[in-house]
């Protein structure tokens, strides 16, 4: 992909707002009922790029070196991501040949030599040198770091990259619903030997683009997989039980590490002074130190094996519409940005990264009520996963494993899937859900099988989130009104009047038979519940909101947007890893905040808002607001500078270097041909 002149001009200058912008604050200590702590620090806010800046500043003595600097080398990182690639190369092109060359003298792209007065221009090496010292001082995998040492850097790194993407949220949010998933990104360098353990790489995440035209012009078509690879792909490397936790694989670095220091060790023990083969031969081995070996499901459903680092996301989604039953349409909770995330080595597990992020959102003042994942949280183990997020006031939405659908014995009643139900007819104990590729017609029949089996339970009075300590009430289904049951006479005349199914009771009489409530205790069984009865029309309308997340990715790793592919970046470790990331995660927000503009301005033409339910006008209201004052933010002006190329004669070219340098001028000639190129100024003795 690639962006026209004025745009990539427009992108670079909301890059360099951006980084100007972002700020490193302190985030209020909270309890795990998110009540804030009294007594924390209140650190002064800093701009990130500063602080980093400080932080690799090899001596703190003397002046800043003009030319290259923290600020551009970030802005650039963030411009070049808009066009698909973070490397080196792309950053200088842009910083060189795509923009101004006035602009180009006012960011110092451009300097003039203090004693020559020659014209120096920004180089690869110097972009590589910048590189190299970020690395050197905040890799928290350098040897010879103490505990603490590490992690400070990670916590040094962590708050820019927050702070960056912090600048991006300039919309606040109208909903109260986030997604979180987890996907995978390839590393640069190819990695060492494959564990046994992880699931065969899907060919075609390892060819370039240049191998998959190869393929396509022989005409190599690959075979659609079925759905028994599928399936057994997922029952041979997919999670196991909800005990399973992810065991972090060790990186590239955690194996070479200990031949690398005896190795170093055997060197001073000699006195000898050069490297040997066993030195050189493990520094050879040495990948990537921050990736590691993982798994992911891939397009075709199957788990592949992949090298590299797993990206966790949290973004803001639609909060459900009044009485929302079909496909989600809804404009009215602002861009959909990617609020809170992390980058972590493949194979990490989910819960603590996961935690962390909804804990930091939460500090920072925003409201979780929805939280959407996949069938890779809710298998979590009770007391790491569900009871965490019901003591934050969070209830989650989700879907379960074929073999999650159980049902289990609580006071005569059964338990299924989190809801207890009175008098469950036999064939419809277990509902399996429809597979990937079902057919509407599967869809259709499940659908029914819900219906059919939703009066048998028990009618919910207290939530788990409620007061937040996972208890729960209950009233009987006959006494709700849901259907008849003998032992509650008043019920059946209404049952038959109205069609509703009667409920055989059980043998043993149950606690909501006597009692117009009764209590289920915070237990793991339990840990299924939702506020929707789930595979009903209102929990698909819910959980259909995941596909939110899975644009998000999608927009990231498409070819035409984000672009995030093997090679996309091309660094190692950390702390370089980390930065690319999110030049990728800030230009997808920003291109989120244009698109929303668009979208939401075309409903607002189409007379959308007018025709809102009256329980939806006051978040058509707040979005009216969000949208006027997005319109006059600084990050969705476009440059106010209209031009094509312009080719620069060599006398102009002179006159704009002279105006950026001092009064005395001179010439500069060409050591090849001893031709006057252009006139420069040139300092005075």
């Amino acid at each position: 992909m690639s962006s026209t002149v004025a745009q990539i001009r427009t992108n670079f200058e909301r890059a360099l707002w951006v980084v100007d912008h972002a700020t490193i604050r302190s985030l209020p200590p909270i309890d795990e009922h998110v009540n804030v702590l009294p007594g924390g620090p209140v650190l002064p806010e800093r701009l990130a790029h500063e602080v980093l800046a400080e932080a690799i500043r090899v001596s703190k003595r003397g002046v800043s070196r003009r030319g290259l600097n923290v600020r551009l080398w970030l802005a650039l990182q963030i411009a070049a991501a808009f066009d698909g690639s973070v490397t080196t190369a792309a950053m200088l092109d842009l910083a060189t040949g795509q923009l101004p060359r006035d602009l180009q003298w006012d960011l110092q792209i451009l300097v003039a030599d203090g004693k020559s007065g020659k014209v120096r221009t920004l180089t690869a090496k110097q972009l590589y040198n910048l590189g190299e010292l970020i690395t050197k001082h905040l890799d928290p995998a350098a040897a010879d770091l103490a505990d603490t040492e590490r992690a400070e850097r990670v916590a040094l790194l962590t708050s820019v990259c927050h702070a960056l993407t912090d600048a991006t949220l300039v919309v606040p949010p109208t909903s109260t619903s986030y997604a979180v998933d987890e996907s995978g990104v390839w590393a640069w360098r190819k990695g060492p030997y494959k564990p046994k353990d992880v699931a065969p790489s899907d060919p075609l995440d390892v060819l370039t683009k240049a191998q998959r035209k190869a393929r396509k012009k022989k005409g190599i078509v690959e075979a659609d997989p079925t759905s028994d690879a599928v399936e057994d792909s997922q029952r041979k490397y997919g999670p196991k039980d909800e005990d399973d936790v992810v065991k972090p694989r060790a990186t590239a670095f955690d194996k070479v590490r200990e031949t690398l220091r005896e190795a170093v060790a055997a060197v001073g023990a000699a006195g000898s002074t050069t490297m040997p083969e066993t030195l050189r031969a493990a520094a050879d081995k040495l990948s990537d130190s921050f990736a590691a070996w993982g798994q992911k499901t891939h397009k075709s459903g199957r788990v592949t094996g992949y090298f590299g680092y797993a990206l966790h996301a949290l973004i803001r989604v639609p909060d459900l519409l009044h009485d929302q039953r079909g496909p989600f349409t809804d404009a009215l909770a602002g861009p959909l940005l990617i609020q809170e995330w992390a980058l972590t080595p493949a194979s990490t597990d989910i819960v603590d990264v996961t935690l962390t992020m909804v804990h930091r959102l939460i500090a920072s003042g925003h409201q979780i009520l929805d939280l959407l994942g996949d069938r890779h949280y809710s298998y979590k183990k009770y007391n790491r996963w569900i009871s965490k997020l019901w003591t934050l006031g969070v209830r989650p939405v989700m879907d379960l494993r074929a073999n999650d659908h159980g049902a289990f014995d609580y006071g005569a009643a059964l338990v299924i899937d989190g809801t207890p139900h009175c008098g469950v007819p036999e064939g419809l104990k277990v509902i399996q859900g429809p597979g990937v590729i079902a057919s509407k017609d599967d869809h259709d029949l499940y659908a029914a099988a819900i219906d059919a089996r939703a009066p048998y339970a028990l009618q919910r009075v207290q939530t788990a989130w409620q007061h937040r300590d996972g208890v729960t009430r209950w009233r009987c289904p006959a006494r709700a009104g849901q259907a008849g049951c003998p032992r509650f006479e008043a019920s059946m005349e209404v049952a038959v009047a109205n069609g509703l199914p009667i409920v055989v009771p059980p043998e043993t009489k149950t606690n909501w038979c006597d009692k117009d409530t009764s209590t289920i205790q915070a237990i793991p069984q339990m840990k299924y519940q939702q506020e929707h009865y789930l595979g009903s029309h209102k929990w698909r309308a819910s959980y259909s909101r995941r596909t939110y997340i899975e644009g998000a990715f999608g927009n990231l790793k498409n070819h035409r947007t984000g672009n995030i592919h093997r090679g996309f970046m091309q660094n190692e470790g950390q702390p370089l890893v980390t930065l690319a990331l999110t030049a990728a995660v800030v230009a997808y927000n920003l291109r989120e905040l244009e698109t929303w503009h668009t979208r939401a301005s075309e409903l607002h033409n189409a007379n959308y808002w007018d025709s809102l339910r009256s329980s939806d006008k006051a978040r058509g209201t707040q979005t009216k607001a969000r949208l006027a004052a997005y319109a006059a933010h600084p990050l969705h002006q476009k440059t106010v500078h209209q031009f094509g190329f312009v080719m620069l004669t060599e006398k102009e070219q002179a006159e704009m270097d002279a105006e950026h340098t001092p009064q005395t001028t001179g010439v500069w000639t060409s050591k090849k041909t001893n031709r006057p190129l252009v006139t420069v100024a040139r300092r005075s003795a």
